[in-house]
């Protein structure tokens, strides 16, 4: 642009006052679009790298999540309501409150590790046993459900019948899957707790 007014500007040095004056329009009405365009431009690839600047930041957002806000992330998207806390000891655990239809009502837990590299998937209420002398036929009744269980095995602590499945994660682990196994755990729980009710009752 420089250039181009230093050219025009020498070609016309010697002309007279009225020509003189007419090549100094053209000179400032070609610097003052040059100077428009440039700015438009400069503009424009301003607002580009800022765009640039806004995707890069959100992807590289996304791909930092640890594995605690991805699922959390998935449970808001799914409109999937749990309750999140913290352990003293550490780890991060979701916890739910779900009423089956035949009459169970079950807590599920999911609870990652302090460094998030190990996750457990745990049901409690599924029974309790009332009859100390009951609890021998309780203790068959896990065994006999946890040969036939992959993901799903059952204790008693203190007379309480409780499920759970541990396992190892990595850095990203898909929450869809983890959501699924919970699922898992929860359901094997569901159909299982008429047989623990069988024997509670008897």
């Amino acid at each position: 642009m420089l250039q181009l007014f230093k050219v025009i500007f020498l070609k016309n040095e010697g002309g007279d006052g009225g020509h003189t004056t007419g090549y100094w329009f053209v000179i400032y009405f070609v610097f003052y679009s040059l100077s428009g365009s440039q700015k438009e431009n400069e503009k424009q690839r301003q607002v580009k790298e800022q765009k640039e600047i806004v995707l890069t930041k959100s992807i590289q957002g996304v791909g930092n999540m640890s594995n605690v806000a991805l699922f959390r992330d998935y449970l808001e998207k799914q409109n999937f309501s749990m309750e999140e806390g913290v352990l003293e000891e550490g780890g991060t655990f979701f916890r739910t409150e779900q009423r089956s239809e035949n009459g169970a009502s079950l807590l599920a837990v999911v609870l990652f590790s302090l460094e998030e590299d190990i996750v457990s998937f745990e049901v409690y209420d599924i029974a309790k046993i009332n009859n100390p002398l009951r609890k021998e036929a309780f203790h068959a009744l896990i065994n006999e459900l946890n040969n036939g269980c992959r993901f799903t095995k059952f204790c008693e602590t203190d007379g309480e019948i409780s499920a759970a499945y541990a396992m190892p994660i990595g850095r990203k682990s898909d929450p869809a899957d983890l959501f699924q196994l919970l699922v898992t755990v929860y359901k094997t729980s569901e159909e299982s707790y008429p047989k623990f009710m069988k024997l509670a009752w008897a």
